[in-house]
């Protein structure tokens, strides 16, 4: 195949030519659009470049290292009371909440997963169990602690991230909404 560029060394690909009768590839039609094949082998940097599988962990270059974010969610009901809170939180009430779960990982595994979302969601599922459909004042740690969604959310953030962290992944934040106009969002500095 015989490619040849507009005297611009080889950085415009739209100036490309391609000498259709020296290529044998079957998609010769769009041998500089969308081609694969062993002819593009004999192509400009810039097509090789451009042709090539990306690697599934990202390169560093200089002190930029790509990161992967990945979020999802569960439901749960449960209910609580505000001690020491002067208002209507101080009465026996309840919540549907919502757990946005964030998870940050800086390489991919051997099929180009940082972390499968089933994952995050069977771990999260986990946690919750014991809050779901229960009154939180009288389950540890908020027999002690007040059950107040900063509170909630710091306590399923620092469970999850025993659960899920690794040397790939980790807990970047967590997301506790009480209604859909009110939530807390809880992450740590990473030590």
């Amino acid at each position: 195949m015989a490619v040849t560029s507009g005297g611009d060394g080889g950085r415009d690909r739209r100036r490309f030519r391609v000498d259709r009768r020296a290529c044998v590839c079957a998609c010769v039609r769009v041998c500089v659009g969308a081609c694969v094949c062993a002819c593009v082998r004999g192509a400009p940097a810039l097509l090789r470049r451009l042709f090539t599988p990306q690697r599934a962990t990202p390169k560093v270059r200089g002190l930029v290292v790509g990161r992967y974010q990945l979020k999802t969610h569960v439901d749960f009901s449960a209910a609580h009371l505000l001690r020491g809170y002067d208002g209507p939180c101080a009465r026996l009430h309840g919540h549907n909440y919502r757990l946005e779960v964030e998870v940050e990982a800086t390489r991919l595994d051997e099929i180009g997963l940082a972390v499968d979302f089933s994952e995050i969601r069977s771990a999260a599922r986990a946690h919750i169990a014991d809050f779901d459909h229960r009154h939180l004042n009288e389950i540890p740690p908020f027999d002690q602690l007040n059950p107040t969604a900063e509170n909630v959310a710091a306590v399923l953030f620092r469970r999850l991230a025993a659960t899920l962290n690794s040397d790939r992944v980790r807990v970047a934040a967590v997301t506790l909404s009480e209604s859909e106009r009110s939530s807390v969002r809880y992450t740590e500095d990473r030590r």
